[in-house]
């Protein structure tokens, strides 16, 4: 993965392409969680990281293989993406951690990015 962070996607990009809450996937996570409580957490994290995926893959492209860092940052972020599925939390909220995460992890540490704006996001 590039974690130089040149032409990764920042924080800015992958917010403005996550645009509009994914109202089925809502309610699909949410019956997973509710279906199977032990297993729920991580098979939601799985099912929104593959949603992002397509979301975000132009944006991810330059950075191969981008699928480690987004299921990295999902599974990070197990508990707000399990509040957003259960109705506790807001698309925008889940998906400015998310991206905040994502864009951590594909530009490295703090201030190795040029573009990266946002200081402490996700």
């Amino acid at each position: 993965m590039n974690r130089s962070g040149a032409g990764a996607a920042t924080r800015e990009e992958l917010v403005a392409a996550a645009d509009g809450e994914p109202a089925g996937l809502r309610a699909e996570l949410a019956a997973i969680a509710r279906d199977d409580p032990a297993a729920g957490p991580a098979r939601v994290a799985d099912r929104l990281a593959a949603a992002l995926g397509q979301r975000w893959a132009d944006r991810m492209a330059r950075d191969a293989p981008p699928s480690d860092a987004l299921l990295a940052a999902v599974h990070g972020a197990r508990r707000e993406v399990w509040l957003w599925a259960m109705g506790e939390r807001t698309w925008a909220h889940t998906v400015e951690a998310l991206a905040g995460r994502l864009a951590r992890r594909l530009h490295g540490p703090a201030g190795e990015h040029p573009d990266r704006t946002v200081a402490g996001g996700g």
